[in-house]
């Protein structure tokens, strides 16, 4: 990440346009070349497409137009750019004060939580990529959002999610909440526990869960049918759903 960090003094602002031009989202991932392209390449900060994005601008002008108390947690953030963004637009829609609680493990996945055989083919066919690049750390994206101005109110938390959970306060309210673990056990662990702390009309995004290598969207089917809420997922991207907490 350091050449891309380096050329920093190429961006004239954290503008949501010009951070998106920054990590380089891709428009469309259709094939293994493309996602070995975006692996391999250390300015593209973010595999999420920009349709995603575009759905995100709305999703966070509801936020700020209805006054929705809360955090933000996002859980898989790797490079850090799909958090960049997002908390980029934040910013402008004057949502500053919340609180951006990032949470990764920077070190690849959990194995303990990976168990079914396709996914367990899944992650040694991620693991052939990814071992070959350098990886991002915590301290990465803590220079990255220092360098874009978007380091004030931004906690990053570094270990698995099965860990790190309650690194996040029982008793603080979350507004969004964004999960990007790839793997079904997880996404259903990240659901669980944090969707109680979602305050009314608080959003939830699942960015895996038309990935059909892994179990996320079986997972995620479960957590809906567990919870016995009215749950009705709208499609945000390529790979990505969301809904609203009733």
């Amino acid at each position: 990440m350091e050449s891309k960090i380096d050329n920093r003094k190429f961006m004239k602002s954290n503008d949501p346009s010009e951070i998106l031009r920054f990590i380089e989202a891709p428009l469309e991932v259709k094939t293994l070349k493309e996602f070995e392209d975006l692996v391999f390449e250390k300015t593209k900060l973010t595999f999420i497409e920009q349709m995603y994005f575009k759905e995100f601008d709305k999703i966070a002008k509801s936020i700020s137009d209805e006054n929705i108390k809360g955090d933000v947690v996002n859980i898989g953030i790797y490079r850090g750019g799909g958090s960049l963004y997002m908390k980029s637009v934040f910013e402008q829609l004057n949502l500053g004060e919340k609180k951006w609680w990032l949470f990764d493990s920077f070190n690849g996945f959990n194995k303990e939580t990976i168990t079914e055989k396709i996914e367990q083919e899944s992650l040694i066919w991620f693991e052939q990529y990814l071992c070959k690049v350098k990886q991002p750390t915590a301290q990465d994206i803590r220079n990255l959002f220092t360098l874009c101005k978007l380091e004030k109110n931004t906690e990053i938390i570094e270990g698995y999610i099965e860990k790190t959970s309650t690194e996040f306060p029982n008793n603080q309210q979350i507004c969004f909440l964004h999960i990007d673990v790839d793997f079904g056990n997880s996404t259903y662990f990240s659901l669980n526990y944090f969707y109680p702390m979602l305050t009314k009309g608080a959003w939830v995004v699942i960015d895996d869960y038309y990935l059909n290598s892994t179990l996320c969207k079986q997972m995620v089917d479960q957590f809906i049918n567990d919870s016995g809420a009215k749950i009705e997922p709208i499609r945000l991207g390529k790979y990505q759903i969301g809904w609203r907490k009733n």
